[in-house]
């Protein structure tokens, strides 16, 4: 493994001599100590550790990214019943990550860990039940494993069945409902609920509320969902909105791509969502031509934005 090419060994029995403290400072040392110590806690057998670093190597988060050594150390964690890793296992087949696409094995894996109440594995198998054109009885099973999640404490779980009384999926539309389970959702961190909650307020005319929940769905959102909010919010015209469709371009240009930083940098030329910024919108712009869009910064003198 290239994390530990240039580092002395580093072995599980040496971590289990450590105190709590030894070892939290070890792992704040940096991504790269941190994917060491997984990598020889995962060596010495340590189910937690296998599916840690094998997360790490999803994300190539202090090691090279590699999601078929991911799908391995998942599928050693399985073999030990581990839920966490039953559960990526089904992910990696879901989703392709170091391994074709395979739903029905997807589906095996979670139905393993969620007959355990794993509530990772009762979310990702209900939303694998959801896809294409489900049948009332899936519709219904689906709702029991949510609900099921949900009472773990899992938002994602919460703002599904939020969509569930919004629509009418199972018992009919039910709006009161569905913003409560928005709003629970919402509080516990769910970018999803706290947008459907936002948007529920904003058609009551209550904005200061939609402001808060927006940005709070903003602070926790990654670069499209950002990027698309940020486009229906810079639609409206009321000037607390607009504050925070700017924040969503910030966001969006912060995680995504270059097309993000141009659209942000040229909201700050332009004075979209806010005063004109021309010095921070040249830092962008600069960005946005560093990462590949010649001529951003013509933008700073009137030039129209380039398409995506």
């Amino acid at each position: 493994m290239s994390s530990q090419a240039n580092n002395d060994p580093l072995y599980y029995t040496s971590l289990l001599k450590l105190s709590a403290d030894e070892l939290s400072a070890r792992i704040a040392a940096g991504p790269e100590q941190a994917a060491r110590i997984a990598y020889a806690a995962a060596i010495g057998g340590n189910s937690t550790a296998q599916v840690t670093y094998g997360q790490m190597l999803l994300d190539g988060h202090g090691v090279a990214q590699d999601p078929s050594a991911a799908l391995r150390w998942f599928g050693i964690a399985a073999a030990a019943q581990d839920l966490d890793g039953i559960n990526m296992l089904g992910r990696c087949h879901e989703l392709g990550w170091g391994t074709p696409v395979d739903r029905e094995q997807a589906r095996i894996c979670y139905q393993r860990a969620a007959a355990k109440n794993h509530h990772w594995a009762q979310f990702n198998l209900a939303t694998l039940m959801l896809r294409d054109d489900p049948t009332p009885g899936e519709l219904r099973t689906a709702l029991s494993l949510l609900v099921r999640s949900a009472r773990q404490g899992n938002a994602k779980a919460m703002n599904m069945i939020g969509r569930y009384r919004e629509f009418g999926w199972v018992g009919g539309i039910n709006i009161p409902s569905a913003i409560r389970w928005y709003r629970r959702a919402g509080s516990r961190g769910c970018f999803r609920g706290a947008a459907h909650l936002a948007r529920f307020l904003h058609a009551e005319g209550r904005m200061e509320e939609a402001e808060h929940w927006y940005a709070r769905s903003i602070a926790a959102a990654p670069a499209d969902f950002s990027r698309d909010l940020a486009v229906s919010l810079l639609s409206q015209t009321h000037a607390g909105l607009q504050v925070v469709a700017r924040a969503a371009l910030k966001r969006a240009a912060e995680l995504g791509d270059a097309h993000d930083r141009l659209a942000y940098g040229a909201a700050l030329a332009q004075g979209r969502g806010g005063p004109v910024d021309r010095a921070e919108a040249r830092v962008w712009l600069h960005r946005a031509e560093l990462d590949g869009i010649p001529g951003a910064l013509a933008i700073l003198d009137g030039a129209a934005v380039p398409r995506r």
